[in-house]
């Protein structure tokens, strides 16, 4: 009587329970692995400024994906933007310090460069009175604290972590992924494997975009209501004690220009730079924070 022959499968499947992946890999899972580690890091790194007030919610997506498809395109534009943005807050924090004033934190510096904080004040003009209505940065905020022309503490930090809308189940899922990638790249450097120069580009973004987050962890996320700061005095008041009673009303972004002239002419051909591409409608990244005036009568 012949004996049955073992199933052949079985006993493979018996000795091979662990297969290791090959090193062999193909089109489609190389470029999704990419892909979407790129789309993650551009779409989830970004910070967009405070929208205006007569902003839609597509003018707020279109900042967004602008400053994403930056990223996409050159990242490395991206984290000198956000290392220009914290060198600022950094010097915002200090000035603030230096001026005795120890409440003031890199994350309230963020808020107020980003557009987060508006004034409200009022303006005469042909004998009619207005409410303007326009950004103010940190510089000019800390001018109008040491004037004593706004009330202070103008805002608490708990009401800017509330505005922050910081998606932290899709940034857990972005650093999840690029984890994963980052480990399974350089795994695959260390057996002599060979790896794509899409995998390398894809390895870059990983490490810049973790550059540029470092630099706006203390930004707030996605703000699309900004603080009113009340002044108790009129615009025309602010101009005549800053100009020792000779009245100069003229300012090119807001009417407070004047309490940030301390800047250098690389600053200002940048400022000109993005004026002409505006112009052009090729904003160069998100919407700008120094906006026109909004004019309201005042009742």
């Amino acid at each position: 009587m012949s004996k049955i022959p073992p199933n052949i499968t079985a006993r493979e499947a018996e000795q091979h329970w662990w297969m290791s992946s090959p090193s062999g890999r193909g089109t489609a899972g190389i470029l999704s692995s990419c892909l979407t580690t790129i789309l993650l890091c551009c779409w989830n790194a970004v910070c967009p400024n405070v929208p205006a007030l007569s902003d839609s919610k597509w003018d707020q997506f279109h900042d967004k994906v602008t400053l994403a498809m930056i990223a996409f395109l050159g990242p490395e534009f991206l984290l000198g933007l956000a290392a220009g943005q914290y060198s600022s807050a950094k010097r915002s924090a200090k000035a603030f310090q230096k001026a005795k004033i120890k409440d003031w934190s890199l994350t309230y510096a963020f808020y107020a460069d980003m557009g987060g904080m508006l004034l409200k004040i009022k303006s005469r003009n042909n004998g009619q009175e207005y409410d303007l209505v326009f950004p103010v940065n940190s510089k000019q905020v800390l001018y109008l604290k040491n004037k004593g022309h706004i009330d202070w503490p103008c805002v608490e930090v708990r009401d800017i972590d509330d505005k922050n809308k910081t998606d932290g189940l899709a940034r857990l899922i972005t650093v999840v992924q690029a984890i994963w990638f980052f480990a399974n790249t350089i795994a695959r450097a260390f057996q002599g494997l060979a790896i794509t120069t899409l995998e390398l580009t894809a390895l870059s973004f990983v490490v810049i975009m973790f550059g540029t987050s470092i630099c706006w962890i203390h930004k707030p996320a996605d703000v699309t209501v900004p603080t009113i700061l009340q002044s108790c005095v009129t615009l025309e008041h602010i101009h005549l004690d800053a100009s020792n009673g000779l009245l100069n009303c003229q300012w090119f972004h807001t009417p407070l220009d004047f309490a940030e002239r301390e800047e250098c002419e690389l600053s200002k051909l940048w400022a000109y730079y993005n004026y002409m591409l505006r112009i052009l409608h090729l904003p160069v990244y998100s919407h700008p924070v120094t906006v026109h005036a909004h004019v309201t009568a005042s009742s």
